[in-house]
């Protein structure tokens, strides 16, 4: 298993030699908690996958 970090065309950038990703999220489904728990539930998972096969990335 390995985080796409081109699938949703996420913003990438340099910070003071650290590679930083930044994917924006819209809430726009009928439901805001089920939209808020499911970017949750992304962030999560992306955050585990990046911490351990892109190493250079911030979190």
């Amino acid at each position: 298993m390995y985080a796409d970090l081109a699938a949703e065309k996420p913003i990438a950038a340099e910070r003071g030699g650290e590679k930083i990703v930044v994917e924006v999220k819209s809430f726009v489904g009928k439901s805001l908690m089920y939209d808020f728990h499911g970017a949750l539930g992304q962030y999560i998972v992306y955050r585990n996958l990046i911490q351990l096969t892109e190493p250079e990335y911030s979190i």
